[in-house]
């Protein structure tokens, strides 16, 4: 009864803090995947309005979605019935809830009832989950599709169906991020190794499951038609410590060289981020770290409770991990990905131990649990609050300044030192006319802005007025027609471009 009760609770307070903070558009890449069910919703599937240099130089315009994965089609309905902002937010809320189920269910089947009510409400409360599920993220549908393949291989006995289920939901995986790309090529090879004896069936299953990632691989390419710009080399190339930023991937117009001394610094900060991130970010870091501590010291202490599938699981997963972290970046948003593994983990070595075995102890626990935990939720949901009421603000200044400014339909070029986060809330009011994000750093000739300026038939520069690109286009009279744009965009001026010669 007092497990039930625990669980009902910290459902309530999650759909009340869903209800609280999910309220509007914030941040960075939650404009993108908005923008882009936005698209769908319009019938332009794969076709988005945010172009940069690798676009506008290869003549992909209109550029394809920076984001296309199956999590957006199954936005999609929900999104055509309360909109792209909500049908975000109800998908990771039911995401959220199946993780929290799944960790819930198995940890009471390694322990009792009492371990996984905890777990349950300690996943669906955990600050990383909440502040996710509030926002337009991917993270957690990655989530639930990790927790499933953790729960298969940790509970589903060998068999070839297993395996089989563990394919199909990595392949899923992988259409949404490609770092799960070496599960697809663990999952055959731990087929063939789990089988005992050996025999040509067993080997001519391994390679059916080989082909079938191949051909997920390449129906993925043919449907999904990922952004030729986001390679594992331009991604391996971004992100590195006083070289260049995230965006640097889009901004590249061919794939550059690795250097090795910038992938061990990238590697090295990835890894100091993980254990020393400032400090307003430790709400995230910390609890991770910690509920890692306690995995290892449970499957040290009590290694046969855990299911006989869980260290390798484990020890796959946190190699994903750290690979995501070393070669591409360590944003908190990827913990989420990972975390089902750690909670899981976590709970089964709490439940294991006497803590909750008394009564009264037990009570005590999931109630400090409990408001603990709602307690940091509630500055969250505060902090995105005020962030989702200034960016509306912002939105609706600079959504006017440019409807009295540029016509809906022509093509806008943006010229700004870096893309930064002011940048993604730009790109989401400037819709539904094309922009192009270029800029005078990145080496660019006159040529190639010239004629990445003619691939988007850009009629308007957003520049601040000591842009070289103001006397690149100036060749062909280019004039300032306004005034600045309102704040934090004061910098900017908007300029009327000529029409681009042959």
């Amino acid at each position: 009864m007092v497990a039930a009760i625990v669980m009902i609770t910290a459902t309530g307070i999650a759909l009340a803090l869903l209800c609280f903070g999910a309220n509007g558009l914030r941040g960075t890449d939650q404009y993108w995947y908005t923008a882009e069910v936005e698209q769908l919703l319009a019938g332009q599937r794969n076709i988005g309005t945010v172009a940069f240099p690798f676009h506008a130089y290869h003549q992909l315009i209109p550029p394809p979605f920076n984001h296309h994965t199956p999590t957006h089609y199954v936005v999609l309905p929900f999104a055509a019935l309360w909109g792209a902002l909500w049908g975000w937010n109800i998908v990771n809320f039911l995401c959220s809830f199946l993780v929290a189920a799944l960790i819930g269910v198995g940890v009471a089947r390694c322990t009792d009832l009492r371990a996984g009510a905890l777990a349950y409400a300690v996943t669906i409360l955990l600050p990383l989950q909440v502040w996710v599920a509030t926002q337009q993220y991917l993270e957690s549908s990655l989530a639930l599709l990790v927790t499933v393949g953790l729960f298969i291989f940790s509970f589903q006995p060998h068999g070839a169906r297993k395996w089989f289920s563990l394919l199909v939901v990595f392949l899923i995986a992988y259409c949404c991020r490609a770092s799960f790309l070496p599960a697809l090529l663990l999952i055959p090879l731990g087929y063939i190794a789990y089988s005992r004896p050996l025999s040509r069936k067993t080997l001519g299953i391994g390679i059916g499951m080989l082909l079938l990632a191949l051909g997920g691989l390449a129906g993925y390419q043919h449907y999904f038609s990922p952004d030729p710009a986001l390679t594992f080399t331009r991604y391996m190339s971004a992100y590195v410590p006083n070289v260049s930023n995230s965006m640097e991937v889009l901004y590249f117009l061919e794939d550059p060289a690795l250097n090795p001394q910038h992938l061990l610094a990238k590697a090295q900060r990835g890894l100091w981020n993980q254990f020393f991130r400032k400090a307003s970010m430790q709400v995230f870091y910390l609890p991770f770290n910690m509920l890692a501590l306690l995995t290892l010291w449970g499957l040290w202490r009590y290694r046969s409770r855990y299911p006989q599938g869980f260290p390798i699981a484990a020890l796959v997963l946190v190699f994903l991990h750290l690979l995501t972290i070393c070669l591409r970046a360590n944003d908190f948003r990827f913990l989420q990905v990972v975390s089902p593994v750690v909670l899981m983990g976590a709970l089964i070595a709490v439940g294991s131990s006497s803590l909750l075995r008394h009564r009264t102890r037990w009570i005590g626990i999931a109630a400090l649990a409990l408001v603990s935990l709602t307690s940091v939720d509630i500055i969250l949901i505060r902090k995105i609050q005020r962030d989702v009421a200034r960016d509306a603000s912002n939105r609706a200044a600079l959504s006017h300044f440019l409807d009295n400014a540029i016509p809906r339909t022509d093509p806008v070029i943006v010229a700004t030192s870096h893309y930064s986060n002011k940048e993604f809330l730009l790109s989401y009011a400037v819709r539904p006319r094309l922009v192009l994000f270029t800029g005078p750093n990145h080496g660019y000739s006159a040529e190639e802005h010239l004629a990445m300026r003619k691939a988007v038939k850009g009629k308007w520069l957003l520049a601040e007025p000591d842009s070289p690109l103001i006397s690149i286009f100036k060749a062909e009279a280019a004039q300032e027609t306004t005034a600045p744009l309102p704040e934090p965009y004061e910098r900017l001026h908007v300029y009327r471009l000529p029409e681009a010669t042959a």
